[in-house]
């Protein structure tokens, strides 16, 4: 797509893309101030359902004001193109961080994910699940603030629905039990997934080993955790107390609200 502009939007290069369209750096020109800007692809937008939902989320977005939640600013359609502008954010997201840097420091961790922690609790006590908490939705700006992005946006096909070519649409190995089988999920959802996303931070690698799947009912048996040969003691310790209750298959024997996992990180030095 060779866009320049769009209303007031003065169109920029192509910084990230994904399922649902392309992001494109850009300039508001009525009140002079950087943004991002994502256009939907135009194949998801001919069912009307699938359009109200992107305006759904784009409001409900909107109305999270959080230092730790990426601000959606519009949702808007001119002429054939649809769009949502948000706040540009100056860094990178932790999925390239992860592919650049293997994996964090054990402060950095703890750090960023109290950050995430802050940031879904002020979502969740608003009834607003993410759905898809992965490396890949969490932006690290250039002062170390954590950003969560996309909201609620993986509901809207279920993060295990096909593409065309009858490819997994999302990555499985982050989704819950529960969304993988199917049933009712709620924030605890969120809560499996952060806590695969942290384990991947500390070690380097997933619990899991994905590529052995063909199919999601694989992954969804899965069992047991593969902890690298050579992880540090004091990470080893954090995941045996803190973060495999998080990882918890079943639903109950998780973690039930992320105030819960932020009371405990307040004193976790002294755990371990």
């Amino acid at each position: 797509m060779n866009l320049k502009k769009i209303g007031n939007i003065q169109i920029g290069e192509k910084i990230g893309s994904g399922g649902f369209g392309v992001i494109y750096s850009g300039i508001d020109t009525n009140l002079n101030r950087k943004v991002a800007v994502k256009i939907i692809d135009s194949d998801l937008i001919k069912d009307k359902n699938i359009l109200s939902f992107f305006k759904k989320e784009a409001i409900t977005q909107g109305q999270m004001n959080h230092p730790n939640i990426v601000s959606v600013y519009s949702f808007d359609k001119i002429d054939s193109t649809n769009f949502i502008i948000f706040e540009f954010v100056e860094g990178k997201s932790l999925k390239l961080i992860l592919e650049s840097e293997h994996k964090l420091g054990f402060e950095l961790c703890i750090n960023y994910l109290k950050q995430i922690l802050r940031g879904l609790h002020f979502a969740h006590i608003r009834n607003i699940v993410h759905y898809d908490i992965k490396p890949s939705n969490i932006i690290i700006t250039n002062s170390n603030i954590v950003k969560i992005t996309d909201f609620g946006i993986a509901q809207l096909f279920g993060m295990m629905s096909k593409t065309k070519d009858d490819q997994w649409y999302g990555t499985p190995i982050y989704a819950s039990p529960e969304q993988l089988s199917g049933i009712s999920s709620d924030f605890r959802s969120d809560i499996y997934s952060l806590g695969i996303t942290v384990f991947e931070m500390l070690t380097g690698s997933l619990p899991y080993d994905i590529n052995k799947y063909k199919n999601r009912e694989e992954v969804f048996y899965e069992q047991k955790i593969k902890f690298p040969a050579n992880i540090e003691k004091r990470t080893k310790k954090f995941i045996d107390l803190f973060l495999l209750k998080a990882m918890k298959r079943d639903v109950e024997m998780r973690y039930q609200n992320v105030l819960e996992m932020l009371e405990i990180l307040d004193n976790i030095y002294e755990l371990i």
